[in-house]
């Protein structure tokens, strides 16, 4: 009995799919969070009003969840605010937290998204040569 090549590789595709769709499912809940804010940024959360004292409760606590980094971004080195996925850029930290949302910021590329699987039936692989 001769088995298909084929058939690995495509175990091992959906089984790559797989990890892909649990990797995502695990993202932390905070994200689901501020998801429905999406702006000119994607999928990055929009801090409307740049005074923090004038935010709406769930902005106060979404800013307040961040941290401070002292890191390099985007080509420049110093005191990195990070919340919900954007990193802003300040002189010196502001303990507890910055109190004007900076106007410098570095928003890493949206993920790609993952590859669909293929259709029940259909060939597998690119189609041979000459078509």
């Amino acid at each position: 009995m001769i088995r298909s090549v084929a058939a690995p590789r495509r175990l091992a595709a959906w089984a790559a799919l797989g990890l892909v769709v649990l990797g995502l499912a695990s993202r932390p809940a905070l994200a689901d969070e501020y998801r429905h804010h999406e702006g000119p940024r994607g999928g990055y959360h929009e801090f409307r009003e740049h005074d923090v004292r004038r935010f709406h409760e769930r902005d106060l606590a979404l800013w307040r969840s961040g941290g401070w980094h002292h890191e390099w971004h985007d080509g420049r080195y110093g005191w990195w605010w990070f919340v919900a996925g954007v990193w802003y850029f300040y002189e010196r930290p502001v303990y507890p937290y910055p109190l004007v949302v900076a106007p410098v910021t570095y928003a890493p590329p949206a993920p790609m998204q993952p590859p669909q699987p293929p259709a029940p039936g259909a060939p597998y692989g690119p189609p041979p040569p000459g078509r």
